[in-house]
């Protein structure tokens, strides 16, 4: 596991005001739900924002640069010895045989800064009133609008929107929403075969494998998605909205497939 920094290089800056500035992060690891010789379950992404929304309140941060999602690999066997912590210290990982046997739970990290004696929001210029403004994070997740039953001819998998024209749903709704933006994040998920689970709840879910089915005659992954996850203040809406606050508009009815030589062949 890597961490990396983007900052903006401003020559205008002093170094004793680089100096005075430091970075810190806090985790928050799902706590299970049901463990080995049981079915494995974790906390969703929900209950994470709502310790992490707690613990902000407690110690009156609004000084948030940063949230993201950090999945960390665990063996399944020594889950139940571990009464299902899960140590996101942890930076090396042992190999497994294919992405099928990987076994991982998402935990939520956010970043934070302090400058001097007095803690300040780094994102953007706040004027004195706005530092005792309290931060309630929220999670909106955007999945990829499926536009096929199948590929073509029936074959090939489900083919979904590009990432730019889910960027432009994203966008849309940050725009009518009016939200102050925390974070965003790209995320692959899997979708396993036998799941009935919707893209929207396989975008929520901590533990990779909470609707994982073995199967015998083919392998369990159907495919992985792209997903959008945006993290912003709830206390920034401005529009209060079934469609800010709800779901997105519904989504195109998927194509069935159709065989055609020059679809075969392109894709």
């Amino acid at each position: 596991m890597i961490t990396r920094l983007f900052f903006l290089q401003d020559t205008s800056k002093t170094t004793q005001v680089a100096q005075k500035l430091k970075l810190h992060y806090r985790d928050f690891q799902p706590a299970p739900l049901s463990l080995p010789p049981a079915k494995t379950e974790f906390q969703s992404y929900e209950k994470l924002i709502v310790s992490l929304n707690r613990w902000l309140k407690q110690e009156h941060l609004t000084n948030i640069v940063g949230l993201h999602s950090v999945e960390v690999p665990f063996r399944a066997k020594s889950l139940a010895y571990t009464s299902g912590k899960i140590d996101t210290e942890t930076s090396g990982f042992e190999a497994v045989r294919n992405s099928v046997h990987w076994n991982s739970v998402r935990c939520l990290r956010v970043w934070y800064c302090s400058y001097g004696p007095v803690r300040t929001r780094c994102m953007l210029p706040l004027t004195p009133s706005d530092h005792r403004r309290e931060i309630s994070v929220a999670m909106r997740c955007f999945t990829p609008h499926q536009l096929t039953t199948s590929g073509c001819c029936g074959i090939r998998k489900p083919i979904f929107e590009a990432t730019s024209t889910l960027w432009e749903r994203v966008e849309r709704w940050i725009g009518n929403s009016g939200v102050s933006v925390l974070s965003i994040e790209t995320d692959n998920v899997e979708k396993w075969a036998k799941s009935d689970l919707e893209l929207g709840k396989l975008a929520v879910r901590t533990f990779n494998k909470e609707d994982h089915v073995s199967t015998w005659a083919k392998s369990s992954m159907d495919y992985r998605f792209t997903v959008i996850r945006v993290f912003y203040d709830a206390n920034s809406m401005n529009v209060l909205d079934g469609y800010t606050l709800g779901s997105s508009p519904p989504p195109p009815n998927p194509a069935k497939p159709y065989c055609c030589f020059v679809g075969c062949s392109v894709m």
